[in-house]
């Protein structure tokens, strides 16, 4: 719910001929807001038009300050959207940022998300379109037939590392037939388990304690 003074926006000289533009998918530029203010109207603006708002900023440290004030205002429905950054041998992109991003556009698929705030040059770089990013996720379902070692490959090929244990987003471990991943969009990891080529079992667990939460039938890595 919006707080009473955010909801008087549409008073402010301007603004709601701007919103009407926005509207019909044209572009606009509000001049003059102070960071506070960029928050609250982010989630005016995505009240009003019912879909995700997206602010860029001049640089990363502008990026990360307007992340800052948007997740005061707007709560854990704000996202940061980085740009890629390349490791010394310039080949990779830096798996965090990866990571990041990957998350941010899994949110906005599942309708998780309601601003997103990027640097100027993340905007830039090309992103999957919508089909392609879906097909990619794996989808695992208990009971499902499923080679163990082409499960870890597409893992591999999907940017998850092997670890010895899961600690972080991004990790995955093997052991018999056990395989245990911490997808990056969930803040708890995943335990399969096969029976030969079966998904006999698919339960969440806490990284600590190892002790295991409750099942699932279906996840997505």
């Amino acid at each position: 719910m919006l707080h009473a003074e955010i909801q008087q926006f549409h008073l402010l000289p301007g603004l709601d001929a701007c919103l009407r533009a926005l509207e019909d998918n044209e572009h606009r530029a509000i001049v003059g807001v102070g960071p506070a203010l960029t928050a609250a109207l982010a989630q005016w603006l995505r009240v009003r038009l019912q879909r995700p708002v997206l602010l860029i900023a001049p640089d990363a440290d502008g990026a990360e300050r307007m992340f800052v004030n948007c997740r005061t205002v707007n709560g854990e429905h704000v996202a940061l959207f980085s740009a890629l950054e390349y490791e010394q041998d310039d080949l990779l992109p830096n798996q965090s940022v990866n990571l990041e991003r990957l998350a941010t556009l899994t949110g906005l698929r599942e309708d998780r998300i309601d601003v997103v705030v990027a640097p100027w040059r993340a905007v830039i770089q090309d992103v999957p379109p919508p089909t392609d990013f879906s097909a990619q996720l794996l989808r695992i379902r208990q009971g499902e037939s499923r080679d163990l070692v082409e499960l870890l490959q597409q893992l591999f090929e999907r940017g998850y590392e092997r670890t010895e244990m899961v600690e972080f987003p991004g990790d995955c471990s093997a052991r018999g037939g056990i395989v245990d991943v911490f997808p990056v969009t969930s803040d708890t990891p995943v335990r399969i388990e096969f029976n030969g080529d079966e998904i006999c079992s698919l339960r969440r667990f806490d990284v600590h304690s190892q002790r295991s939460a409750a099942h699932e039938e279906l996840t997505e890595l």
